[in-house]
């Protein structure tokens, strides 16, 4: 196969390869140029197919730094999305590895973002962290080595259930507990931090 046109392509980063007269593939214009790939040069079936696998994994790299502009992801978070884009496996897992290399992905990074996260920001407590952390497909032992010196925060707590709740100061134990307690519960936090909340807000909020 000779190459007998180059053609760059509307949005000026990739170029349409023509051989014998006829399209033959389509690639990032800096494979073009990493390939040397010219008119008049012969392009084997050999190079064609280390063309496209190379062109492959720039889109799919492209892909997955767009997933990534929104915000931080885990390794599963990735592996899954772009599977779900119907990438190879080799392929998903060579980005999964450039990614891993260039620090573009580290869940124990992102662990520790997401504990101070959602614990600042939602009030999240321990068991709701792990949950979700935990269908991220972040490690066990990793989670619980960054949750054992979590600290709930007691006075933000109690303060944003005085808000949220503050029509029911004049309402028995059992409506207090089961409105109090089951929004704290699924927030994750323990028993024993409900049961201080509770009592702090019926005793006036201290």
């Amino acid at each position: 196969m000779i190459i007998t046109d180059i053609v760059i392509q509307k949005n000026n980063d990739r170029v349409n390869i023509y051989t014998d007269g006829e399209f033959k593939i389509g690639v990032s214009i800096y494979l073009c140029e990493e390939y040397s790939l010219k008119v008049g040069n012969k392009l084997t079936e050999e190079t064609l197919s280390k063309l496209q696998d190379d062109d492959t994994f720039i889109k799919a790299k492209n892909m997955a730094f767009r997933y990534l502009s929104y915000r931080d992801r885990t390794q599963k978070e990735m592996r899954d999305y772009l599977n779900k884009k119907e990438y190879h496996q080799s392929i998903v897992e060579l980005v999964i590895k450039y990614l891993l290399e260039k620090q573009y992905l580290n869940d124990e990074r992102f662990t520790q973002m997401y504990i101070e996260g959602k614990s600042k920001n939602n009030n999240y407590g321990p068991k709701k962290i792990k949950f979700d952390l935990l269908n991220k497909g972040i490690d066990k032992v990793l989670i619980d080595e960054a949750l054992q010196d979590f600290d709930e925060d007691m006075e933000e707590i109690i303060e944003l259930v005085n808000k949220k709740y503050s029509k029911l100061k004049d309402a028995d134990y059992n409506k207090q507990y089961n409105s109090i307690g089951g929004f704290l519960a699924r927030k994750g936090h323990s028993y024993d931090t409900i049961k201080k909340v509770i009592q702090a807000f019926r005793s006036g909020g201290e």
